[in-house]
């Protein structure tokens, strides 16, 4: 069950700049439908792959910066100090 906003919630949301619109359930739930047939490449969330991708990519990354500059990698992670 949705909830249809108030006059004061849609003042508060007015607020922030942009332009509000109440939709039903179906235009949203039609809304995701569309994102998902757009993501046609990536990985998933949480996929066991990503740790080692980043690896391979930002490997070449840090070898290019000066050797004064303090780095270390770990799985996903990368701290540049």
């Amino acid at each position: 069950m949705f909830h249809k906003p108030t006059q004061n919630e849609n003042k508060f949301l007015s607020s922030f700049g942009g332009k509000q619109k109440t939709i039903t359930k179906d235009e949203f739930l039609s809304s995701l439908k569309e994102l998902k047939n757009k993501a046609s490449a990536g990985l998933g969330l949480g996929s066991c792959l990503s740790p080692t991708l980043f690896s391979i990519f930002f490997s070449d990354v840090v070898k290019k910066l000066p050797d004064n500059i303090n780095k270390a990698l770990f799985a996903d992670d990368i701290l540049i100090y």
